[in-house]
């Protein structure tokens, strides 16, 4: 590589200004200038590739510009590649690494790509920028920072400020799959140093980057080698949206990220309301327990175009499947034609417990008579709507389910066929987690009680849980 280096005493080490556009800048070390090592203005569809920034020879300690790369009313430039070969090392600078600003509106589409912004030249230590790790400001609209690949992601860590920080740029600012955390700041920052920006409904807010809402996650669960992170986001009407997924061994802060981890990602489109839920199943991706999981939103635009990304959600922490415990009650007298109700104030009530959050889906049915739930507050069916149901198939979490089940009214139509008496078989199971693990169904009987009539001495209601992965699977998204 060749250095160039200045003490201090010069601007800039390289200037591509007006007249300079399509140049090729590459295997260049450069330190030592107080502006910038590499000043683009007024100059277009440059490549930056394999260069070295504020860091010395042996690429493991800083030699300072004031900044890595300027560039101002610049558009269709590249900074860096998809390849170790292209990638530039932008580090140790007295500002930012990379500073990106318009005053005419012209800085757009411009990529920045598989860079390393904040350490050496291995990206396996810190060499720090002071201020944030790539800076967007005064009008830059249009811009693509990282990408759809993985060997298109900038690897940004180690700043003294955000790791992306967005101050009066334009819109349309598309951050994908970037690796970014232990920087001094939030890892996306949309209003330039204020902290985590709020969601607002509808997603109406403008201003920087369009100010998109970031996803509110709900649980991110382990099991079988796999993560189902589900949650939702509000944003605009009809919107199609990237969610990217990362993790984190320690949380930021702010509890918004980090994305020290890119999971997956997968696309969601909201309804006429703005609305959209989500599981997204992760497979073959193993989030450690305890690890922090995060989220950003992306507008999909079609075609491979992308626009506006959130700042990262709040944080879940990765947690394994829990299994769910069915509590069953002991003997029930069993009468033709009767109806015969579960309630805890009795200790007939069936009960789900062992499951700290997320989503449980319950399965109940007889083959004589119906069942009726207290109400069905805070849940979905897949199948029944809770009235005289002879099968319900319905979900939501562990408290609503145990408020519908407690008083739960099972009519009955008994005969003297001892073959026809009751079956009343429940299923409990997270949703949306798939392979649920080894082992056989847990199955139970409530038996008939003394004064039954009819069935004798046969179980009038078979329980059976599980096994886990017989139920509650459903395709990501």
């Amino acid at each position: 590589a060749v250095a160039l280096q200045a003490g201090m005493t010069v601007e800039n080490g390289l200037r591509l200004w007006s007249g300079s556009g399509g140049s090729e800048i590459r295997g260049l070390v450069l330190q030592g200038f107080s502006e910038a090592g590499l000043d683009i203005g007024d100059s277009d569809g440059n490549t930056i590739a394999g260069n070295w920034f504020g860091l010395d020879a042996s690429g493991n300690a800083a030699a300072a510009n004031g900044r890595g790369i300027t560039l101002w009313n610049a558009a269709h430039n590249v900074i860096g590649g998809a390849t170790a070969a292209d990638r530039n090392v932008i580090s140790g600078s007295l500002s930012s690494g990379i500073s990106m600003t318009s005053s005419d509106g012209s800085t757009t589409g411009n990529r920045i790509l598989g860079n390393f912004i904040g350490t050496n030249a291995a990206g396996t230590a810190a060499v720090g920028n002071a201020g944030a790790g790539i800076e967007l400001a005064d009008g830059a609209a249009g811009n693509r920072i990282g990408g759809t690949l993985a060997a298109e992601a900038n690897r940004i860590a180690h700043n003294g400020g955000d790791g992306i920080q967005v101050s009066g740029a334009g819109t349309g600012n598309a951050l994908l799959g970037n690796l970014i955390q232990a920087n001094g700041g939030l890892a996306i920052d949309l209003l330039g140093g204020d902290g985590v920006t709020a969601n607002d409904a509808g997603d109406g807010d403008g201003g920087a980057i369009t100010l998109q809402n970031f996803p509110v996650l709900a649980s991110a669960i382990v099991a079988a080698g796999s993560t189902t992170i589900s949650g939702s986001i509000d944003s605009t009407a009809n919107a199609t949206l990237r969610l990217e997924f990362f993790s984190s061994p320690a949380a930021d802060a702010s509890g918004h990220g980090e994305a020290a981890v890119f999971l997956g990602a997968v696309d969601v489109t909201t309804d006429g309301g703005g609305r959209a839920s989500f599981g997204a199943t992760l497979f073959g991706v193993a989030v450690t327990a305890g690890h922090a999981v995060s989220a950003t939103a992306t507008v999909h635009l079609g075609g491979g175009s992308y626009g506006s990304t959130s700042e990262l959600a709040a944080n879940v922490v990765a947690a394994p499947l829990q299994a769910p415990v069915l509590g069953v009650p002991g003997p029930l007298a069993a009468q033709e034609d009767a109806a015969r109700t579960l309630s805890s104030a009795d200790g007939t009530a069936i009960t789900v417990s062992g499951v700290a959050s997320g989503t449980v889906e319950v399965t109940l049915s007889v083959s004589q008579g119906t069942l009726t739930l207290v109400g069905t507050g805070g849940l979905s069916f897949d199948s029944g709507d809770g009235t005289a149901d002879a099968t319900l198939v319905f979900r939501g979490s562990v408290a609503a389910v145990n408020a519908a089940l407690d008083g739960m009214a099972f009519s009955q139509r008994l005969k003297t066929s001892l073959a026809r008496c009751t079956a009343f078989a429940p299923e409990v199971c997270l949703e949306r987690v798939p392979g649920y693990g080894p082992g056989d169904p847990v199955s139970g009987a409530i038996p008939v009680g003394p004064d039954s009539y009819f069935c004798n001495s046969k179980p009038l209601i078979d329980v059976s849980v599980g096994p886990w992965h017989t139920c509650g699977v459903r395709s990501a998204g």
